[in-house]
């Protein structure tokens, strides 16, 4: 219920119809769709991929990147020399 209502503002400010299900399709859909078309070149893509894929589970590729930890950036081998008690992140050895 609150999903919908806060999804029908958004959508109301970008004066589009309320969400409907049988129109817009699922719900989770419909919300990271807005979020895709709210948030464009914000830098938030990646994040909402990796929340989304963690909700759905239904991409065997990304769900083997999530398993093995590859959603973590690597940290930069500059600052791994500068503090030796820094370690690279598993996936990115």
């Amino acid at each position: 219920g609150q999903a919908i209502e806060n999804l029908n503002v958004i959508r109301e400010l970008r004066k589009l119809q309320p969400y409907d299900e049988v129109k817009n399709g699922d719900l989770l859909e419909a919300i990271f769709k807005e979020r895709r078309r709210e948030l464009m070149g914000e830098g938030h893509r990646w994040y909402d991929l990796v929340r989304y894929n963690r909700i759905r589970q239904n991409n065997p590729a990304f769900n083997e990147l999530l398993s093995q930890g590859g959603i973590y950036w690597p940290i930069s081998r500059a600052l791994i020399s500068q503090n030796k008690l820094l370690k690279q992140n598993s996936y990115w050895n």
